[in-house]
């Protein structure tokens, strides 16, 4: 989080004024944000729903958030120009890393939690995270492209 917030209060003061005085921009960034919010929404529930055991609810709600955002913002583009564009279409190989990468990621997050490793928590929930989002953009433009 603390990675997330430098990065993303570097530019969002900015944006958020000029977004504040320019209507058609901010009608745009409405529709553009209206699906984080449902994704947000979405994962909230999840957590509520599992947050007897915290741990597991804080690793479910990330993985669903970060895959569906990957999906969403990511894949989507993605397939329309791998559809178009035949060199960008990258095989099942880096899937399987990337899997392999998520999974190590989630082995090195529990042995954070039980050795109670501040470092070894924030580096693999960053792993996480991204290997998620990662991995389901590219499985999901790679389904979208093949049926386009």
């Amino acid at each position: 989080m603390m990675v997330f917030n430098a990065w993303y209060y570097s530019f969002s003061p900015g944006v958020a004024q000029y977004i504040s005085t320019h209507w058609a921009e901010r009608a745009v960034m409405k529709v553009v944000l209206y699906p984080l919010v449902g994704i947000l929404y979405l994962t909230a529930n999840v957590y509520k729903e599992t947050s007897a055991y915290p741990e597991i609810a804080v690793l479910l709600s990330g993985l669903l958030a970060s895959s569906l955002i990957g999906a969403f913002y990511l894949g989507l583009p993605l397939s329309l120009v791998r559809s178009k564009i035949r060199r960008l279409r990258t095989s099942v190989h880096i899937e399987k890393y990337l899997a392999f990468t998520l999974i190590g990621a989630i082995a090195l997050l529990m042995a954070g939690e039980v050795m109670f490793s501040p470092i070894l928590l924030m580096g693999s929930s960053a792993v996480i995270v991204l290997s998620t989002l990662s991995l389901s953009a590219l499985t999901t433009s790679r389904r979208i492209a093949a049926k386009l």
